[in-house]
């Protein structure tokens, strides 16, 4: 008997078994066909009759012949139909089925991983979103290699932000901090698509529109999503279109429109809105709009993402548990030097929203305001005196950001590292 091990599921980033051992009976497919009308078996002799040996020629492109059967190849589990898996194959001296299989002991590579029918799924059932009983076994309902669970009488894939659902849609979450559900929907979820991971700043479908987005290559945070947009409507749920951010050290100001997974600090109606971080939710501020933000510890020091630029406490009465929101009382303020900004349009006419490295704050540069020293800077509303990027601290005369006064280093020892910051 076949065994196999599945290949790459954590990529879905859900907490899966290390291993499963799945038998795969030898079954028609395409280029898989009885062996009729021979009194001798020429091909493969099983309890179901004889049946013709797979033929790759046969196979359909991205198929190859496993288990004797034309089945697709796949690196993760979204590129697999409802009802599939995506499983290693190994190889092993002993031919079974037509194809030479063996459980993994010595860490031999893969020849290969292909989508596989899950037993349940032969009577007709994905397991996805269908009906199941409670009162009978899960995993003879629910595809439950994949984590659906069976709740409420439907199989449903448990999540924590959107990323846990892949292909599966958006995670859909009724109350904040509670696990919630993947719900199907239109967004173009598959591989290279909304949520796929690109570490290496490749493996988006760039030929569907998408482009990688996040920090600098070999980020595993990084993923592909939409390149272009106008509204937040043109973004899958979790996404926010804004102009590709500007960052210290970059070439160049901003960028076009783009969908990004609404962050810290991002407006917010739903906790779906703040799914596409596992951890967030939308919660008021101490200002009483609705943001992206976290659970903190008013105990515990910088325990809010943007470091000194935060505060944790109850704002959001409703929800009763400590928040992080922005000391300003406001994720967008009045578009000065230092002020905290969505998008360059916060800054105002001649303004730019960067966002700063370490703790991906995002403030106000006014691209209007010239200085050579410091003493020519403003102070920032948080209270340091901003730093003139000038030649006598090292900016290239070929930055964007070049003789502008932006955050200085707010680090207790800039000698041993530095913290770039608007507020102390």
């Amino acid at each position: 008997m076949p065994r196999f091990v599945p290949g790459l599921a954590r990529a879905l980033r859900r907490a899966l078994p290390a291993i499963f051992l799945v038998a795969i009976v030898a079954a028609h497919a395409p280029g898989c066909s009885p062996d009729e009308g021979e009194a001798t078996c020429t091909g493969l002799s099983t309890s179901e009759g004889c049946l013709a040996k797979c033929d790759v020629t046969k196979c359909a492109t991205g198929h190859a012949c496993v288990a004797n059967d034309c089945r697709p190849t796949c690196s993760t589990q979204a590129e697999c139909p409802a009802g599939y898996n995506c499983v290693g194959v190994y190889v092993d001296e002993a031919l079974v089925g037509g194809v030479a299989v063996r459980e993994n002991p010595d860490g031999t590579p893969l020849t290969g991983t292909h989508c596989f029918q899950l037993p349940y799924a032969a009577s007709g059932s994905t397991g996805q979103g269908t009906a199941c009983d409670p009162a009978k076994p899960e995993e003879e309902q629910c595809d439950t290699l994949r984590g659906y669970r069976c709740v409420e009488g439907t199989c449903q894939l448990p999540c924590w932000s959107h990323a846990d659902c892949g292909a599966a849609g958006h995670c859909e979450i009724a109350t904040a901090g509670a696990r919630g559900h993947c719900v199907g929907d239109d967004a173009p979820r598959g591989a290279g698509q909304y949520g796929t991971a690109c570490p290496e700043l490749e493996g988006c479908d760039t030929a569907s529109g998408f482009e990688c987005a996040g920090g600098a290559a070999t980020d595993p945070d990084n993923y592909c999503t939409l390149a272009t947009c106008s509204a937040d409507t043109d973004c899958a749920l979790g996404y926010a279109c804004v102009a590709a951010p500007a960052r210290e050290g970059a070439g160049s100001i901003g960028g076009e429109n783009r969908c990004e997974k609404r962050d810290y600090c991002r407006p917010c109606e739903t906790q779906g809105d703040c799914a596409g971080y596992p951890g967030q939710v939308c919660a008021r501020d101490s200002g009483g709009a609705k943001i992206c933000t976290v659970v903190c510890d008013p105990n515990l020091e910088n325990a809010c993402p943007w470091g000194t630029a935060s505060l944790c406490g109850v704002t959001d009465t409703e929800l009763g548990v400590a928040t992080c929101s922005h000391k300003a009382g406001a994720c967008v303020g009045d578009g000065g030097a230092c002020t905290p900004c969505g998008a360059d349009g916060d800054c105002g006419a001649n303004g730019l929203c960067l966002t700063l490295s370490g703790t991906l704050e995002r403030v106000c540069v006014d691209l209007d305001h010239r200085c050579t020293t410091d003493q020519e800077c403003p102070y920032s509303p948080g209270g340091p005196l901003l730093q003139c990027a000038s030649a006598a601290v090292g900016t290239p005369t070929t930055s964007p950001l070049f003789e502008r006064c932006l955050p200085p280093n707010i680090a207790p020892n800039p000698i041993y590292g530095t913290k770039f910051g608007c507020w102390m």
